[in-house]
Formats: C-alpha cells, sequence, structure tokens
C-alpha cells in the first residue's frame, strides 16, 4: 500500500468537481462602479431635447454582463441589470445599438417635445430592444435603480 502526500479527495475522480465548486464559491462576477441617482423624479422635454428613459429589468440571465447603449456609434449609457438611465436628445431619426452576442438596434424618429421608454432585454435567444408604453415603463421603474451618466 502507497501511502501518498496529497489528500484524499486530490486523488479521487471527483477532482475536477471539487475544483469546479472552490471556483463557484469563491469566485464572482465582476462589479462595476456607477453613480447611482436615488431620485425617482421624471424628467420633463426641455432646451428643444426630448427624453428617453433606457430601461433594463433585472433578470438572471444575462445579469452579470453591463452592456454600452449607443446613438449610432457615441456611447451614450451603460444598462446593469435591474438599471435604467434617461438621455436628453434633438429630435430626428436615431439609430440606438447595444453592442453584444446579438446586436440589438431601434431606430426612432425623436419629436419634441415628447418622452420615449425603450426597454433592453437579454434571452437565451439573443438581446433586444423595444418601445413600450409610459404606464408599463413608469411600474417597471419603481423596481429599478437610476444610473446617471454624463
Amino acid at each position: 500500500m502507497m501511502l501518498s502526500s496529497w489528500p484524499v479527495f486530490l486523488e479521487s475522480k471527483y477532482c475536477m468537481l471539487w475544483t469546479l465548486l472552490a471556483c463557484l464559491l469563491f469566485c464572482g462576477c465582476v462589479q462595476t462602479t456607477y453613480k447611482v441617482d436615488t431620485s425617482k423624479d421624471m424628467l420633463l422635454p426641455d432646451e428643444r431635447k426630448s427624453i428617453i428613459y433606457f430601461i433594463r429589468g433585472k433578470h438572471m440571465i444575462g445579469s452579470g454582463v453591463d452592456y454600452d447603449v449607443k446613438d449610432g456609434t457615441e456611447k451614450i449609457g451603460t444598462l446593469k441589470n435591474g438599471s435604467y438611465f434617461i438621455y436628453k436628445i434633438l429630435p430626428g431619426k436615431h439609430t440606438f445599438v447595444v453592442p453584444a452576442f446579438s446586436n440589438a438596434s431601434l431606430t426612432v424618429d425623436i419629436d419634441y417635445p415628447k418622452t420615449y421608454f425603450i426597454e433592453f432585454s437579454v434571452t437565451m435567444f439573443g438581446t433586444n430592444l423595444e418601445e413600450i408604453e409610459e404606464l408599463v415603463a413608469i411600474e417597471r421603474m419603481e423596481k429599478l435603480i437610476r444610473i446617471k451618466h454624463k
């Protein structure tokens, strides 16, 4: 009989399982710091600019990933799981893009003075951007964190 200095669990066929379990217990997702705006006040259009609320609900799928939102090629904000941000925008046709494994995009013809609500979602089949109604958006935003950009 041979004695080993290695613990028994490292010699067993379950070594990979123990390693994976240890990684899951002691490793976590990277957390990015954001400026959280605690005010829940609705903004009104001003300065000849309209308002867009970009919303991302809190869901398990894709929860560890933060997604950048672009107006054309310009980054306008980042959506983390369970958050929203407000973007002031000049009237005209704008294409919003969220670069991801499946690029979500939405083209909106912005009118002044109007407020828009755009929801970003992550599913097992890809990502999506869609305009939603104000009452639905307000109800969903009550449970979310407002992130302040620029």
